[in-house]
């Protein structure tokens, strides 16, 4: 019974991964609209890890997403996306709760809103969280977004 179950996991897992590689990829400008339906801001920065310290429910992060560039949504009179969260002490399996990994990691965010704070939306789905997407893909998602735009509303600029 056990190996049965372990052999429903692993075809489950591999469908999983075959189906996003098969619906996810952003070099698609459709894919990106579809992401863009999730996203309420889509920026061009560096996300910088701030402040830690330790405290008796594990380490406490203040981090900004420095923006270069708004290319989609609001927030175009801000420099700099907040983002603050606690690791707990010990191993997780939720490592989407782990941004420390981000540090340093620059390029295009998809954000959305929760909670009244931005959070990061997984638009390759090549991991459990999302990531930023390369510099590479910077005119993909600018005719992504101006594709997405509305005709009666102006389409975003740098």
């Amino acid at each position: 019974m056990f190996r049965l179950a372990r052999i429903a996991v692993l075809v489950a897992s591999a469908w999983s991964c075959h189906a996003q590689e098969l619906f996810s990829n952003p070099r698609d400008p459709q894919t990106l609209i579809n992401e863009l339906d999730r996203a309420t801001t889509v920026a061009v920065g560096s996300f910088r890890v701030s402040r830690t310290y330790p405290w008796f429910d594990g380490w406490h992060y203040s981090a900004a997403i420095k923006v270069k560039e708004f290319m989609y949504g609001g927030g175009k009179n801000r420099s700099e996306i907040p983002f603050r969260w606690t690791e707990h002490w010990g191993g997780t399996c939720l490592v989407c709760t782990r941004l420390s990994q981000y540090d340093g990691a620059s390029g295009i965010w998809f954000l959305h809103e929760r909670d009244g704070a931005l959070d990061i939306v997984n638009v390759t789905h090549e991991s459990f969280c999302g990531k930023p997407l390369p510099m590479t893909l910077h005119e993909v998602v600018a005719k992504a977004i101006r594709m997405k735009a509305p005709p009666s509303l102006p389409h975003p600029t740098k």
